[in-house]
């Protein structure tokens, strides 16, 4: 059974999350799909619109075969980290290929692009150190290294956020996983970054995020209707859509009540910033006024936004330092066909899989607190009731 493996996060599923599980189906002629999916919080540092179930519950009714979990501290990483154990976690399901959408839409410019950077990774090292030194950030660092690295060659544009982690995708499967292969198509529709709905029906996971929270437009040519059913039924159970206004008081309280010496043990805290955070918390109304004021030219926003979630999760330097690699599998959902192909391969499968036993015999740390936070915003009968998901068996969908 040939399958084909996907990095999400599903912030909602939308049209152009469907272009790509089909279109991925088609080039690849994978018959089963395997999405290595963020929990409840994401990459860019933010929490998930709606919780990790119901996103696996969207992915499923799409097609979707196998959705399994990519744990928090893995999640909430840069695009090397996150990149590295995604690709280790589908790689170790036994995933044949592995299919991702970028800007450029060709796979030879990355497989170029890893080799050179590989041969060159000290004079690489030195201009990002060098940069760095000089006041730029690192995400601005590693681009001007590669650019000037491979100034002759150069076909692939880092400053696009898909092909940075196209590149980063491909980087771990040449180190970590030579039997799986990569591919790519262009990506259609909206920029990654386009705050506005885009009229082709095909739309960035951030505008259609802007439109709800605004209440600004009917989102029904934007997503499947099943994601609008999935959606309203959230939203009607729990009273809300999480973003970082709704733990704003959280964060302030956490940030204001903490000494320098406490906020330099947080990951990622370092070089000063722990002041700025502490003299901006105390005179700021919103997150937005907050990072609008912490902001300075060496620290992206991105960058920024993973600081404040490393603070309000209580992640501290060893904690993260040591859980940078999967070291277990959590299976969120699953059809009948990707249960088929779980039973097929779960012998040769190099990583745990954490049964519904197992669970709750170890108190599923591995998310446990992390969650409690993400359901704070609730009443305590409903955050309890949510809670228990982790505890229970995979979603299942018959198809």
């Amino acid at each position: 059974m040939k399958a084909v493996g996907m990095v999400v996060e599903y912030n909602p599923f939308h049209n152009g999350h469907l272009y790509h599980l089909n279109k991925s189906k088609k080039i690849t002629g994978a018959e089963v799909t395997i999405a290595c999916m963020s929990g409840n919080f994401l990459q860019r540092g933010e929490m998930a619109l709606v919780d990790k179930f119901s996103r696996t519950r969207m992915a499923l009714q799409a097609g979707v075969d196998l959705v399994v979990e990519l744990p928090t501290m893995q999640a909430v990483q840069n695009a090397d980290v996150f990149a590295r154990n995604s690709v280790q976690i589908l790689h170790a399901l036994r995933c044949d290929t592995l299919s991702f959408g970028s800007e450029l839409g060709q796979i030879d410019p990355f497989l170029k692009a890893v080799d050179s950077l590989n041969k060159n990774k000290g004079k690489f090292d030195e201009i990002v150190n060098n940069a760095m030194a000089n006041g730029f950030s690192y995400a601005t660092a590693t681009g001007k290294a590669f650019s000037e690295i491979t100034s002759d060659e150069n076909t692939l544009d880092l400053s696009l956020p898909n092909n940075t982690l196209g590149f980063h995708y491909v980087s771990a499967i040449k180190t970590h996983c030579q039997n799986m292969k990569p591919v790519t198509f262009k990506r259609i529709g909206a920029g990654y970054h386009e705050t506005d709905l885009h009229e082709s029906g095909i739309t960035s996971a951030t505008s259609i995020r802007k439109a709800l929270f605004e209440n600004s437009k009917t989102l029904s040519e934007y997503v499947p209707d099943f994601v609008l059913k999935e959606m309203n039924t959230y939203f009607d159970s729990t009273g809300t859509y999480h973003n970082w206004e709704n733990y704003w008081n959280l964060l302030k309280y956490k940030i204001c009540s903490s000494t320098p010496e406490q906020l330099r043990r947080i990951y990622e805290v370092k070089e000063g910033i722990e002041y700025r955070l502490i003299e901006f918390a105390s005179k700021s109304e919103s997150f937005d006024e907050f990072m609008n004021n912490v902001k300075v030219k060496r620290y992206t926003w991105t960058r920024l936004q993973r600081i404040c979630l490393y603070i309000l999760l209580n992640l501290e330097k060893d904690a993260v330092e040591k859980q940078k690699q999967p070291s277990y599998i959590k299976i969120l959902g699953f059809s009948e066909f990707g249960r088929r192909y779980l039973n097929h391969v779960k012998k040769y499968v190099t990583l745990p899989i954490l049964s519904e036993k197992l669970l709750k015999n170890m108190g599923y740390s591995g998310n446990g607190n992390t969650n409690q936070i993400y359901y704070n915003l609730m009443n305590s009968n409903i955050r309890e009731q949510l809670m228990h998901q982790e505890f229970e068996q995979p979603i299942q969908i018959k198809k």
